[in-house]
């Protein structure tokens, strides 16, 4: 009888080591980006193009990527608000609003002339789940903020699923394989 007790307590570190690796990745859009450049001697006001790009949660691991260049981040593990940071860099996140910013705040902290700007990115970001994601958010909101009556909530949520799969698809960020088989999925065929 003793030997159960022992091997539990021994797989108590692969168990949280497992629960630590698990990923949760998503794909961000910048809505929003506004900081200021440095012209050599004063800081400028300045509006800065948005991007796309994929953010992966895995705490101490968790990393962000933009056209295949990844950089290191480290992330609560909380689920709901995610803060992440990486030199200078911060990201935080609602998982249920989907929401969050970016900001770069490396030309405040080092000589300018070496990194010339400064900015906030606000981003709004749908998982990547290839049919595995059994998100939905406690309480959907409207883009005005309303909140969606609970006769409307799953199908919100199944339509606004169908929509990222597809627009994932578009993208190329997963094959008609894959696209297929989250349908199915979430449509509980």
């Amino acid at each position: 009888m003793r030997i159960i007790p022992t091997l539990i307590i021994m797989m108590i570190p692969t168990l949280v080591a497992a629960q630590s690796s698990v990923r949760d990745a998503w794909s961000c859009k910048g809505s929003d980006a506004n900081g200021y450049s440095w012209n050599g001697s004063t800081w400028e006001r300045q509006s800065f193009a948005t991007r796309s790009w994929e953010f992966t949660f895995a705490g101490n691991r968790s990393r962000q990527t933009i056209n295949g260049e990844q950089l290191p981040f480290t992330c609560t593990n909380d689920r709901i608000i995610k803060q992440c940071s990486h030199q200078g860099v911060y990201f935080m996140f609602n998982t249920d609003t989907r929401r969050g910013a970016l900001s770069d705040l490396f030309g405040v902290a080092i000589n300018p002339d070496g990194y010339p700007q400064i900015f906030i990115e606000l981003v709004e970001c749908t998982r990547n789940g290839f049919g595995f994601d059994t998100y939905v958010p406690a309480t959907p909101v409207d883009r005005a903020g309303i909140t969606a009556p609970p006769a409307e909530r799953a199908e919100t949520s199944l339509e606004t699923r169908l929509r990222e799969l597809e627009k994932l698809k578009n993208d190329g960020l997963i094959s008609e394989q894959e696209y297929q088989k989250a349908r199915s999925a979430a449509l509980g065929l």
